[in-house]
């Protein structure tokens, strides 16, 4: 793709460290998507290789909540505008006592 044409995106952070969480309770972490240029930009988060977390929507209340096993983004898709930002919400809420780990991926306009 041609620089001139990228995307002029960021994030706050390439890497989200959850604080300690007792099985039963959750912890939240923000990220911030900022679009520098002057065109939408499209957003979806994916999880390649997440083998042991399938992707799952969570209920429907909800809705748009993308799950990978006790991690889960909101919300996983979306459209930022020109010169905006957009936060997304990212929980941890775990299932047992192991050490968990999810590399995200953050695909702009459809193209990684």
């Amino acid at each position: 793709m041609n620089p001139e044409f990228s995307p002029k995106v960021s994030l706050s952070s390439s890497s989200i460290t959850f604080p300690p969480c007792r099985l039963s309770d959750a912890v939240h972490q923000t990220l911030a998507l900022h679009n520098h240029g002057d065109t939408p930009v499209q957003f979806k988060f994916t999880a390649p290789g997440a083998s042991s977390y399938a992707a799952t929507e969570t209920s429907p209340v909800v809705a748009g909540c993308q799950q990978f096993g006790p991690f889960s983004v909101l919300p996983r898709q979306g459209v930022l505008e020109p010169r905006s930002q957009h936060l997304v919400a990212l929980r941890f809420s775990p299932v047992d006592l192991s050490p968990a780990l999810l590399k995200l991926t953050c695909i702009f306009n459809n193209t990684s």
